[in-house]
């Protein structure tokens, strides 16, 4: 059905400049063609209220729920997040700034994050729950 249909244009994206508005039009996310997106990334609910930044980087396997914020921190110095391997991202996330999210790490729902995070760790409203083994 509809995941479909978005699975498709998402994948037009990537590859077509242009594929991105209509991902904008239809679906309400901001995904753009310029910004490096690694193979496997998921973006739940069919992408719906998630922004990346153009510069951004999001390695392979990264699943993302809506509503996700991944930009830019105007109140601090240049730069964009870099999303490793293999995390995950709950639903109204904000990754914000010149950070990086390591490798496996775990973004708890409504998290603002502002700052780089382990890999493997759970980070949830500002605190590293846990490391994950």
């Amino acid at each position: 059905g509809n995941m479909r249909m978005f699975l498709f244009l998402y994948r037009m994206s990537r590859k077509i400049k242009g594929f991105d508005t209509l991902l904008r039009i239809l679906y309400g996310c901001d995904i753009p063609y310029e910004a490096q997106i690694g193979k496997n990334t998921f973006f739940a609910h069919r992408g719906m209220g998630t922004v990346v930044h153009p510069d951004a980087v999001i390695e392979d396997d990264v699943f993302i729920q809506h509503h996700v914020t991944i930009g830019v921190n105007h109140s601090k110095e240049e730069g964009v997040p870099v999303i490793r391997k293999n995390v995950f991202i709950g639903p109204y996330a904000m990754i914000l700034g010149n950070v990086e999210i390591g490798e496996g790490a775990k973004i708890g729902a409504g998290t603002l994050v502002m700052q780089s995070v382990e890999p493997n760790s759970v980070y949830v409203n500002n605190i590293k729950l846990r490391r994950i083994r």
